[in-house]
């Protein structure tokens, strides 16, 4: 799966979801803003099996400089980048184990 998200606002989905998402994903989505904007993102579901050191299911958001990794069942705080282009990578391995994750996005100016 491949995406590119150019609204101000969205939501953005594991595949399949809200059913279990399958096996075998490297789904890489993009969220561009314009420049000087943060980007918020909120967490409405985050299931991504039981594998908490992010080995086999996982979600990787990137922009550029700092890269997090989430994986396993507990949501995660709200967060907010400084960027202009947030790259959203969901791998998940030949055993699928969760429901996927789910979250709304929204870009605003920087202050």
């Amino acid at each position: 799966c491949k995406g590119i998200f150019i609204q101000s606002e969205g939501m953005v989905t594991s595949p399949g979801y809200p059913n279990k998402y399958t096996a075998d994903n490297y789904c890489k989505q993009i969220i561009h803003a314009p420049p000087n904007s943060v980007i918020a993102i909120h967490f409405t579901k985050l299931d991504l099996g039981r594998d908490n050191m992010c080995n086999s299911d996982y979600l990787q958001i990137n922009n550029g400089d700092k890269t997090a990794k989430y994986c396993g069942s507990g949501l995660p705080e709200d967060i907010f980048i400084s960027t202009e282009r947030l790259e959203i990578l969901f791998v998940s391995s030949s055993i699928p184990l969760g429901t996927g994750f789910a979250f709304w996005y929204e870009t605003s100016a920087e202050n």
